[in-house]
């Protein structure tokens, strides 16, 4: 019961098991570390728990985003999220009608220079919690943000860089999306 919950073997563990990992992640909740009540909170989440949401709305409530991730085609490896992403998806995915307010606190936050996994985590919010469309919408009018779409294959040569890999517009109309 001692070990690192966010450990990727431990982690793998628990989310198989749901059932039988449930009252080790409960009992962690009230643990006196708040690395490992959020690190609890975080799987309890992700498998759909709400009583996760209040350790959650606290975790994600008390950090600004990060760096986030972009895409990067055949540069591609590791989390294709950073820890604030997964944690707004595990608190949305609790489906505690408080998160709602702390998810959209964070979507305003972001703007036309957002980091793709920080777009892609708010559309998946606004589609399991109720009442963040409008939020969602006031993202995707920022400057930057739309306009990405390719329709024909002269619009791409001309919008391409002059990398060999080059992700740059992927990366743009991916976001969008």
């Amino acid at each position: 019961a001692a070990g690192d919950l966010g450990a990727a073997p431990n982690a793998a563990l628990l989310l198989a098991y749901p059932a039988a990992s449930r009252p080790l992640l409960d009992a962690a909740l009230s643990d006196s570390s708040p690395d490992r009540r959020t690190a609890a909170a975080l799987l309890l989440g992700l498998m759909g728990f709400p009583e996760a949401g209040p350790v959650l709305a606290e975790a994600v409530r008390g950090r600004e985003w990060d760096e986030g991730w972009n895409y990067r085609g055949m540069g591609q490896s590791g989390a294709s999220m950073s820890r604030l992403d997964a944690l707004v998806l595990a608190l949305a995915r609790t489906g505690d009608p408080s998160a709602a307010p702390v998810v959209a606190e964070k979507i305003r936050a972001l703007d036309g220079k957002a980091a793709f996994s920080h777009c892609r985590v708010a559309a998946v919010a606004a589609a399991l919690l109720p009442g963040l469309g409008g939020e969602l919408a006031r993202l995707f009018r920022e400057p930057g943000m739309a306009g990405h779409a390719v329709i024909d294959a002269a619009a791409a040569v001309r919008r391409a860089n002059g990398e060999v890999n080059e992700t740059a517009a992927r990366n743009l109309s991916l976001r969008e999306i």
